[in-house]
């Protein structure tokens, strides 16, 4: 079983989740480029980050099952880390404010890719030339 470009039109879920994603993406870019401005760049994410979070958008975005996914671990893994961090070590009210942002619209996309409206955009799609053969 092969995956091939979804052949079903984009459910508008994914278009608003994709458009949450992005807007994220801005609010940390922003937010980055400030604080670098103001020589408070150690806290904030990298531009690699920044870059693989852009890029495991835009394949979720061709609906891609493994980048939904992924993102959902590292948004995980992420959480999970930087809560405590944000007791353990002072932070600027702009740092702050943009974990809290772009964590709340973090986690708005990811229950809307993974709702049920979202799912069939996800699924792999089979033509018979890819279908397994029967035993």
């Amino acid at each position: 079983m092969t995956k091939t470009q979804p052949t079903i039109a984009k459910p508008p879920i994914v278009v608003k989740a994709i458009w949450l994603l992005c807007v994220s993406l801005g609010t940390i870019f922003v937010a980055s480029l400030w604080l670098a401005f103001h020589n408070l760049i150690a806290s904030q994410p990298g531009f690699f980050s920044l870059l693989i979070m852009a890029w495991l958008t835009h394949k979720t975005n061709q609906g891609r099952n493994w980048a939904r996914i992924t993102f959902l671990v590292l948004y995980i893994v992420g959480t999970l880390i930087s809560i405590p961090m944000l007791f353990m070590v002072p932070h600027s009210i702009v740092d702050v404010g943009v974990y809290i942002i772009q964590a709340v619209l973090q986690l708005a996309a990811l229950i809307m890719l993974f709702s049920q409206n979202a799912r069939p955009w996800f699924r792999p799609i089979t033509t018979p030339d890819t279908a397994p053969e029967p035993n």
